[in-house]
């Protein structure tokens, strides 16, 4: 009997490989339905990125039109700065408050300039008018504002800030 088994080990072991190497096909089948379950769904998600890409391509080319339109923006921002006078004379305005007043029959008027107060790319300044009326009982307080360029403001756009903040992330 030993003898048999030994003659015939070969095909045993032979018989043995086709089997071990059935059940690896039966696996790797079994791996490639699988895979081949999945390609709509894999399909679909590559669809919905390239989709993505577009919109994010589009979103790039838009963003440079709006940065172009930002600058043009701070450049008319400059543009108007610079049409406002570079000071304030205080007595040419209280003067131009007292010809109203007189104009107005406004007795004792009472005009003082406030603190100036920077807003930025100018310089504010109130001035503040008090009166009573001649012939009636009017009394009226009111306040002016004067305006000035400041010289020392540079208007940013805000881009670069942007910019930085999404590379940093």
């Amino acid at each position: 009997m030993k003898d048999t088994l030994v003659k015939n080990l070969h095909w045993f072991i032979l018989a043995y490989a086709a089997q071990m190497l059935y059940f690896m096909y039966v696996e790797k089948d079994e791996q490639y339905q699988a895979l081949i379950q999945q390609t709509p769904g894999i399909q679909g998600k590559i669809a919905r990125e390239k989709r993505k890409l577009g919109q994010i391509e589009e979103f790039k080319k838009n963003l440079n039109q709006t940065k172009e339109r930002v600058k043009e923006v701070v450049k008319q921002i400059e543009k108007v700065q610079k049409q406002l006078p570079t000071d304030v004379n205080d007595a040419k305005v209280q003067e131009m408050l007292g010809g109203i007043a007189s104009k107005l029959k406004i007795k004792k008027p009472v005009q003082f300039p406030e603190a100036e107060s920077n807003k930025g790319f100018y310089f504010a300044k109130e001035y503040t008018f008090k009166g009573r009326g001649r012939f009636q009982i009017i009394e009226m307080e009111t306040r002016v504002e004067s305006f000035r360029y400041n010289e020392g403001h540079e208007e940013k756009s805000g881009v670069e800030e942007i910019e930085q903040q999404f590379k940093a992330n």
